[in-house]
């Protein structure tokens, strides 16, 4: 996150001053206070500090959606054992969220299901959270069900079993 920020800051400061310099060493005098360049330059920065946060909001949402994942694996019985098996699981499974919720996200727009609000990783994000939560809620259907009593029921027809 600070790199890009460090980057533009490198930029704004070189894209001002080195045609300021240019231009003084050409004409002998300065005409220009480099406003538009500054402008400019200040737009980049922020454009590349909304890609930086909103690619760590993508990430973020991938890697607690492949959390859920293990806690699904885990109840199944298909997760890994050991700590180093599930650091890996949990990585591979974090970039494969990333990557489907990208080719997710390209054929939305492709087919006109998503309104061109906001960035691509901030819609994959959204998805992904959406994803996470309806397996919460899934399992929390299925936990509550598996926890309430057994209880005998009666034949259709109201009369007792024999």
């Amino acid at each position: 996150l600070l790199v890009p920020l460090g980057v533009s800051m490198v930029f704004v400061v070189l894209i001002r001053t080195i045609p300021e310099l240019v231009q003084g060493i050409i004409n002998g005098a300065s005409l220009s206070n480099g406003t538009g360049l500054y402008g400019t330059t200040t737009g980049f920065a922020a454009g590349t500090t909304a890609v930086a946060i909103s690619t760590g909001m993508a990430a973020t949402s991938a890697g607690r959606l492949a959390s859920e994942q293990l806690k699904d694996a885990d109840l199944g019985g298909r997760a890994p054992g050991h700590p180093a098996g599930r650091a890996g699981w949990l990585a591979a499974r974090t970039a494969r969220n990333v990557g489907g919720a990208a080719l997710r996200n390209v054929g939305d727009r492709l087919s006109g299901r998503i309104l061109p609000h906001g960035t691509r990783f901030g819609q994959m994000a959204g998805d992904m959270d959406r994803i996470r939560q309806a397996k919460m809620d899934a399992r929390g259907k299925s936990t509550e069900k598996a926890n309430e009593p057994i209880t005998p029921s009666l034949p259709p027809s109201g009369e007792p079993p024999e």
